[in-house]
């Protein structure tokens, strides 16, 4: 049994019912495996809310629930309730806690990227193997702790089961831990964000790909991270949408970018484009597409190499063009041609065959599919129907 005060070390939370000092037997982040005495964490993933089963975890006798948003509760229960404003985000500090925050005693390595992540981590732990250290690894494939291999059921764990893994990991002598990271949009510690920032988690399986949930509500769109596009030689990491599915996207006959899409989408909703970040030919091309975007380039590319500069130095320069361009006023939204002539040079004859298939593509030449759009969330249904 552990105090329950003692987990909840290193973030803020408001505890609005019961007390902290209650003793509890275990963490617990799935409504099935809910035991008595336990600490549950409701967690709002993709297809169940956690806060839903608070009154069945009152009813298996759980000691502890952790929230972030009201819950219905049977009259007169004694429980305790600890209120946080993300809970994803508090079970990587209660997990951590709960295990005895095993990381701390070993160097963490982690692989990030948009290719090559997994290839590397085990290219990591061969070579420091090799120097004569314990390594475990944490990847897409499987985790490694020793001479036991846990096959991935997911390309990223959740981080209660990645503290478990940590832990195994020192209690079988590790000294080292790859960690092979993945996109799962949920990469953002939504606690570090400010007060009244909203975030989206996941993909919502919604025309507006990356910016859904944008409306005409919204007083401005800052992009962040760009890259070139696909078919360009602005960048090692040049792509539009997915590296393997598009050899290149053009929008009347222009090269189209990710940036390009997603601006034609927020000008549809009447939205203006104020900043963006990437690579020197992505900001190029957007002040091109539309004038007086305030851009800042944080990398200079040459064949598959990237000139960098230091992160801090890219922090401040986007804070300050940022804040000029909201002093200075959004510059104009730009108008949506009354059509979209939409073509996709596609990697293979089978891709091309498929997209064939959907009303109104036709073919352009041998590897590239045309449609014509007269609205931009027709342009984004039709790509991402024709991507497969």
């Amino acid at each position: 049994m552990v105090q329950c005060r003692e987990l909840l070390r290193g973030f803020e939370y408001e505890c609005i019912k019961g007390s902290t000092d209650v003793e509890v037997s275990e963490v617990i982040n799935d409504s099935r495996k809910i035991t008595k005495d336990c600490l549950f964490i409701c967690i709002q993933g993709a297809n169940f809310d956690g806060h839903t089963a608070a009154a069945e975890a009152v009813d298996k006798g759980a000691a502890v629930l952790v929230v972030s948003q009201e819950v219905s509760l049977p009259a007169g229960t004694g429980i305790t309730v600890v209120k946080v404003e993300d809970t994803r985000y508090a079970m990587a500090f209660i997990a951590a806690n709960y295990f005895g925050n095993p990381a701390e005693s070993m160097k963490i390595i982690g692989v990030t990227g948009t290719k090559g992540k997994t290839t590397t981590a085990y290219f990591v732990k061969y070579i420091l193997e090799k120097a004569g250290y314990k390594v475990g690894l944490v990847g897409t494939i499987e985790t490694i702790i020793g001479e036991k291999v846990i096959p991935s059921s997911h390309t990223t764990p959740e981080s209660y089961d990645l503290q478990q893994y940590f832990k195994e990991m020192k209690e079988a002598g590790c000294q080292v831990v790859v960690r092979d990271g993945h996109g799962s949009a949920r990469n953002i510690l939504h606690g570090l964000l400010p007060r009244g920032a909203r975030l989206m988690r996941g993909w919502a399986c919604h025309p507006g790909s990356m910016m859904a949930g944008l409306d005409g509500t919204f007083s401005g769109v800052i992009y962040i991270g760009y890259h070139a596009p696909a078919g360009s030689d602005g960048s090692p990491l040049a792509h539009t949408s997915e590296y393997q599915q598009i050899r290149w996207a053009k929008i009347n006959g222009e090269l189209a970018s990710e940036f390009t899409m997603n601006s034609l989408y927020a000008a549809s909703l009447g939205v203006p484009s104020l900043f963006l970040s990437g690579d020197e030919a992505m900001c190029r091309m957007a002040e091109a597409e539309i004038p007086g975007l305030a851009t800042v380039a944080v990398k200079r590319c040459k064949g598959n190499s990237t000139w960098n500069i230091h992160p801090k130095t890219a922090e401040r320069a986007i804070e300050e063009a940022v804040a000029k361009q909201l002093a200075a006023g959004a510059p104009p939204v730009p108008q949506v041609p009354e059509t979209m002539v939409l073509e996709l040079c596609l990697p293979t004859h089978q891709a091309v065959r498929s997209a064939r298939h959907l009303p109104g593509v036709e073919l352009a030449g041998d590897d590239v599919v045309r449609y014509t759009a007269k609205t931009v969330k027709e342009l984004k249904i039709a790509c991402e129907l024709m991507m497969g």
